[in-house]
């Protein structure tokens, strides 16, 4: 968590994305993905800035958007998005310049997934192993830079799994399905809900930033909303993040992060009892 814990970060020309790379796709092309261009998925997503809208107390309107079956693909080792969260992005690789102008002619989506252990062999191929279970975005903001390069900013609308990957651009693109979530309408049983509020305001408190996790506590009372920005804003590992995101409901992914939640409390009190003690008999 950054002294901005839980808000979303401006864009800035901060490199957060892996070293320049170039290479020629070698994944292939389909008359079965050609196909499911055509297939689309519906999906009703806030109007305008979720959080911003939250924390002032407004009303969130809603709209509804189009999902096509095939969207390009960015994945980075160590970044997993989630609905619900703001990405900012700065955009450089030539391949991925391209992929963000092509997302600005046509419906601004952007698919994120994390790149499975061994990629970095395999990253100039444009084939590296990528995990399944990715979140597809939407550019909400973007700012043209000299040389082609773009910051961009983007707003997490759905998960998806990864059906095909195939290339017919300099980026990677695939055709994928919406993520079964299960009984996602079902709240958070009463007791499940405060453990979890209950470790995250501990743990905000351990590591310094009580005061902006208690704002963030007050103000996103949407269950799914909450569980998501938990899982997007705290610092656990890309892996653990990757876990939360392919939770089957809510239920399941709220279990997972405080059982993890309540790991780093316990270990965070260890060692702040241990700092406290030492030079004392």
């Amino acid at each position: 968590m950054t002294d901005e814990c839980c808000l979303p970060s401006s864009v800035t020309d901060e490199c957060c994305l892996p070293s320049s790379v170039t290479d020629e796709c070698c994944l292939p092309c389909g008359a079965a993905a050609g196909r499911a261009r055509d297939v689309v998925a519906t999906l009703t997503f806030p109007a305008g800035d979720l959080y911003s809208t939250a924390i002032r107390g407004g009303r969130v309107g809603l709209m509804t958007l189009r999902i096509p079956k095939i969207i390009p693909l960015f994945p980075l080792p160590d970044l997993v998005f989630f609905p619900h969260a703001y990405l900012p992005l700065h955009i450089f690789e030539p391949r991925y310049r391209a992929m963000v102008r092509d997302a600005l002619e046509g419906d601004r989506i952007i698919g994120m997934t994390l790149l499975r252990d061994g990629w970095e062999e395999l990253y100039y191929g444009n084939h590296a192993p990528i995990h399944p279970v990715g979140c597809a975005g939407r550019i909400t903001a973007v700012q043209s830079m000299d040389g082609g390069r773009f910051n961009i900013t983007l707003f997490g609308l759905t998960r998806f799994t990864v059906r095909d990957q195939f290339c017919d651009a300099p980026y990677r693109q695939a055709w994928v399905e919406p993520f079964h979530e299960g009984d996602a309408s079902c709240p958070l049983p009463p007791g499940l809900k405060n453990d979890l509020r209950g470790l995250v305001r501990e743990f905000g408190r351990l590591i310094g930033h009580a005061s902006q996790v208690e704002v963030f506590l007050k103000r996103i009372v949407d269950e799914p909303a909450f569980l998501n920005l938990c899982c997007a804003e705290l610092p656990f590992t890309p892996v653990e993040k990757q876990l939360f995101l392919e939770s089957v409901n809510t239920t399941q992914q709220a279990k997972r992060l405080i059982e993890m939640l309540r790991f780093n409390v316990d270990h965070l009190a260890r060692n702040s009892a241990s700092t406290k003690n030492v030079g004392f008999s």
